[in-house]
């Protein structure tokens, strides 16, 4: 930070741990590590550079990290991504296209950009030079996972390789082992061979999205998808995308299943939820997503561009959405929350991630309404902030970030 030395009296602190705020204490900092903490005393000495006095109502708690976030297109400035983070308390990002944030990277670690902390999303081989033929060879995964670690990779998604289970395993397994973690984004056309209980059995570190979890609950292998499905068609992939979980929430064995027998096999494997609920909401309510009372101000004009109803915009699919649509979403949204509570409840890591800019979530409100929309699963406000603060930290081997 600017200052050398700086101290916040007087405040109340939120650890991030999950526990209730403690305090008044008076919080110490040297360049950017907190020295100390310790007990408010109003006739103590100010030595610091300086001071920030906090008093009745003012808390401290540990900034958020989003682990899932968009920059999209040269037409959004990075400058308004980033400040948009940071003033609603997001202090690291997981930016999901490397390219755009491969020239900044090592402005931001030396400080030479205002930025939250970033931890990129990179795909398999990224940061190395092996072929396309030596990154589909399951002897190489090791070898390929160690490079890519060493070459400064942390989040690794590999959503690609689930076309091809023994590959995705192998990579799942060298990346865990070489101290990195992976993600993947559970997409339709594969589930038929790999699912979210598939990806979690096969050693993926986190799921993120809804996607692959009601598919793991039907009483076979696929969907019914109906006949004109075509994946490429954003407005029919999207419907069906929650008309699969009202099938299952219907069928009391497939309910059952989701929210027992898959939530115990994902805790017992480990396997990390990142539920992006933000970004989608807009599905359960598109004239709303339209008005939302800060677009006017503070989204961003190429925002409103992608944003409204277009076949060829990626995530803005709603140009033929109906209110059956909006009803299966939201009863959705609905059976979602049961599993994220059943999945918190029985010892289950639940991190953070907007996915945003994307569906008329604004990046920086969506931090805030990520948050209220993980409350509506029923977990206490305290361990919602918890997912985005030690959760989050820990699951990115970060000891240091996510609690004071």
């Amino acid at each position: 930070g600017p200052d050398e030395d700086l101290l916040i009296r007087n405040v109340m602190v939120l650890t991030g741990l999950g526990g209730p705020g403690q305090g008044p204490f008076a919080i110490h900092i040297r360049g950017n590590t907190i020295e100390s903490v310790r007990g408010h005393d109003p006739d103590r000495e100010v030595t610091a550079d300086r001071v920030i006095e906090g008093g009745d109502g003012i808390y401290v708690m540990p900034g958020l990290m989003n682990l899932h976030l968009h920059l999209r297109e040269e037409e959004l400035p990075l400058d308004y991504i980033f400040y948009m983070q940071l003033v609603t308390g997001v202090t690291s990002v997981g930016p999901a296209e490397e390219g755009r944030v491969r020239d900044i990277l090592q402005a931001e670690r030396e400080n030479e950009i205002l930025a939250p902390r970033l931890f990129p999303l990179y795909g398999w081989g990224s940061n190395t030079d092996y072929s396309p033929d030596e990154l589909r060879d399951t002897e190489l995964a090791p070898e390929i996972a160690r490079e890519m670690i060493a070459n400064g990779v942390r989040q690794v998604y590999l959503n690609n390789l689930a076309v091809t289970p023994d590959l995705f395993e192998a990579a799942a397994r060298s990346i865990d082992a070489a101290g990195g973690v992976t993600a993947i984004h559970v997409q339709p056309q594969h589930t038929a061979v790999l699912n979210a209980l598939d990806a979690a059995r096969r050693g993926v570190s986190m799921i993120v999205h809804h996607y692959g979890y009601a598919e793991s609950a039907l009483p076979r292998g696929v969907q019914d998808y109906p006949a004109e499905y075509r994946y490429q068609d954003e407005n029919i992939r999207f419907r069906e995308a929650a008309r699969v979980w009202r099938e299952v929430g219907t069928n009391p064995e497939s309910r059952d299943f989701l929210l027992n027998t898959l939530v115990d096999s994902l805790v017992h494997f480990g396997t990390v939820m990142q539920p992006n609920r933000a970004t989608y909401e807009a599905n359960r309510d598109i004239i709303r997503a339209h008005g939302l009372p800060w677009h006017e101000k503070y989204t961003h004009k190429a925002l409103w561009d992608w944003h409204l109803p277009s076949p060829d915009m990626h995530a803005a699919f709603q140009y033929d959405w109906t209110s059956q649509d909006e009803f299966n979403w939201t009863y959705m949204y609905d059976l979602w929350a049961k599993m994220i509570f059943e999945f918190n409840k029985r010892g289950g890591t639940v991190v953070f991630g907007t996915d945003d800019n994307y569906q008329w979530s604004t990046g920086g409100f969506g931090n805030i309404r990520e948050l209220q929309l993980v409350l509506e699963s029923g977990m206490h406000p305290l361990e919602v902030l918890r997912t985005a603060q030690k959760n989050s930290a820990d699951f990115l081997g970060e000891p240091h970030l996510g609690m004071i």
